[in-house]
Formats: C-alpha cells, structure tokens, sequence
C-alpha cells in the first residue's frame, strides 16, 4: 500500500517500512504468508464432521498465485473439503481422509513463499515433558535496498534441545553455511529479489519469519556524462557517459540532436560503460553530443560540444648544417597548427632551452636565428612546439 508524505510506507501484514526523503516508489514485491491463526502451534485438532478452515492469507505486487500442498504434494480437494481463492475450508472433516500436514504456497514474478506447515490430526502430537518450543530471540526484517549494496538478515531463537536454523528463499532451502544466524548479501542484484524466511525447530515445536528483500527503485542519475572536448583530426576520442537507477538504465547516444546508430557506422563503437567511442575524428565529427539515460521512472540528459581542431605538426625542422665562425646562421621551423590556438616555440641545444637575446632571435616565421656564429653554439639543436587555448 503506498501513501504520500515525506517519505514512502509499505504496510504488509501489519508491518511498516518508513524510507525517509526517497523520491523512489516501490511498484513490485515479493509474497509475504502470515500465520495461520486459531493455532495450538503447528497443529489443528480434527473431529469427525466439525467444520474448520485455513486460510493463505499472502500479499504481493502482483497479486500472488496460491497452491495448497499435503504431505509435500499438491492438494486436490477431496469429499469434504473446499478451496475458495485463500480458504481451506473443511466443511465435513473425516480422520480417514482429512489428516495430514498442510501450507500453502504463494508465487508472483518476484518469488514464491511458502507458509508454516500445519499438523491437521485427530491427536495433538507429544514431546518430552523438558522439550522446550523455539522461541525467536532475534528476527529478520524486510529488506529494501539499492543495487550493488549490502543486505544482512539476523535470526537466532532458544529453545531445549537447541533449535535448528534453516534458511529458505522463495520456499527454497538455501545451500549451507557457517553462521546461520547472519545470512548475507555482499552486493545486492536483480537475482536476489525474492520472500526470504528463518526456519527455527527442534523436537518440540517449529517456527518462522519471513521477509521479502525487494530493490529500491530508482531514476537514473549521473555518475559521469559529456563535457566539452577539444581533439585533434584523426585522434580517437571516448566520451563519456554512465549512470547508476534501477532498473538498469537504458543509455542512449544523439548528435545534433538526431540518434546515432553506432552499428551502422564502423567509425563509432559505444562499449560496456556506455561511453561512445570514436575512432578517428574528422571535421565533419565536431559537433553537440548528447547523453540520454532512462528507465521506467524517468530520464535525464546531458550535452557536450566537441570541437576538431588540426593537428599540429612541425612540416620542416633543423636539419644537420656546417658553418663558418663568425657567420650568420638560420635554423627552419615550420609549423602547421589551428589558428584557435595560441603557439609557442621553444629552442633547445642539446636538451637545454635557448635563451633568446644578444646573438640569438627567433624570426617571424618562428626560425632560429644565429648571428656571429661561435665554437660554442655547435651542438644538437631541436624545436618543441607547445599551443594553449579554450575547449
């Protein structure tokens, strides 16, 4: 049941889960079964032409199927008795056909539970008179949680002799462990979905509590997206995009506005992440890109302008000379670059930086210029070229 408020409230069988300040709203859940009632523990007393039922009362989202089992089979009615959507009904009871262990069991899309097991008999089933019942000292409580995190059901009961601890998920025993009274998730998924229960018995009684474990769900949010780029032609560039909700965000990629089809294009590749990868950049890739992450709870968004720039090469450099002292002397350095960018041109001699000044100029198509050439200036010579400008 869903009310509006500050937060979200599920009531289940009595039960309410308050998630404070959650934009999220749970639709789906798992089967929950409440106990049968008018009990003497686990067993109903039969008398020949007394009238009683059982009743399955489960809740769900879907609403669940039910099935009757006795004896560990599926039930088909006999002379006597009555299934009415939940209700066992035993209009006219007979010892001979009627006894037995009886639950029912509850399955939607989620899961399945499966109720106590009830001793339907003419005679109440004795113990040692220092046999003890279990009694629940710590339960389980529902679960709600977010994809990927961690989940800790407790469960601990005494009881003479000790109790056993088994632990079912969708009315399926659970492989063994060390420590049953701590059953863990380490990183909740999708699979994990589903109406747990903490089974407790020993020789003079039984008992359980179920929970469901159910994932909040979520509207995707941003953990990272486009952010305006500036790359070179020919250059292979990621951008970036990846977002976290449940369920699974769906993320698409548009360009300009229009949605790209990266199967139909060699050039682009979008990998697990969901980052778009293009392989080599032309001037026809500049451009806005756009990231669309959705799920059934709603979408989000984000742009960012790439921008190709030419790629900056050094078309002629120094080249190996010899020249006479005293000579002037230039050193080539032509430079193809975008315009947008800011260039600087740094000379070295033998890995050192040329200072300019004095017998040393950097001319206007950015050479190096020599004048009064000394035995000192021989040595390797080397052009770096560095740009700066705004993405």
């Amino acid at each position: 049941m869903m009310k509006p408020g500050t937060g979200i409230q599920i009531c289940l069988l009595g039960l309410v889960l308050t998630l404070a300040a959650c934009e999220a709203q749970m639709v789906e859940l798992p089967p929950l079964i409440a106990p049968f009632t008018n009990m003497e523990g686990n067993w109903h007393s039969l008398v020949d032409g007394v009238r009683f039922s059982l009743e399955c009362m489960a809740k769900g989202e879907p609403k669940p199927d039910l099935q009757w089992f006795k004896d560990d089979e599926p039930y088909e009615p006999v002379d006597g008795v009555v299934i009415d959507e939940a209700v066992l009904d035993f209009s006219d009871p007979r010892a001979d056909l009627h006894e037995g262990r009886y639950y029912c069991k509850a399955s939607n899309k989620l899961g399945s539970a499966k109720s106590e097991v009830v001793l339907v008999s003419t005679n109440r089933p004795k113990s040692p008179e220092w046999a003890i019942a279990p009694n629940f000292t710590v339960k389980p409580e529902v679960e709600i949680k977010e994809v990927d995190s961690f989940v800790e059901f407790k469960c601990n009961a005494v009881g003479s002799p000790k109790p056993e601890i088994i632990w079912t998920k969708n009315a399926e025993v659970l492989p063994d462990f060390t420590d049953k009274t701590v059953l863990t998730i380490d990183r909740v998924s999708k699979e994990d979905i589903g109406t747990y229960a903490c089974n407790v018995s020993n020789l003079a009684g039984y008992d359980y509590k179920m929970v469901y474990l159910n994932i909040l769900t979520q509207s995707p949010i941003f953990l990272e997206s486009p952010r305006n780029r500036t790359v070179s032609i020919n250059q292979e560039v990621f951008l970036r995009c990846s977002a976290k909700g449940y369920p699974i965000p769906s993320l698409e990629w548009r360009f300009n506005g229009n949605p790209i089809d990266v199967e139909a294009d060699p050039e682009l590749e979008q990998n697990d992440r969901g980052d778009l990868v293009i392989k080599r950049v032309q001037n026809e890739t500049a451009g806005f890109y756009e990231c669309l992450a959705k799920n059934v709870h709603g979408e989000v968004k984000q742009t960012g302008y790439l921008k190709v720039v030419s790629k900056t090469t050094i078309e002629r450099g120094p080249v190996d000379m010899t020249a006479e002292i005293r000579s002037p002397v230039t050193m080539e350095c032509l430079v193809v670059w975008d315009p947008s960018f800011e260039l600087s041109i740094l000379w070295k001699k033998d890995n050192v930086d040329v200072k300019m000044g004095g017998r040393f100029s950097q001319g206007s198509d950015n050479s190096l210029v020599i004048e009064d050439l000394a035995f000192d200036d021989a040595g390797k010579k080397t052009s770096q070229v560095a740009m700066k400008g705004n993405e």
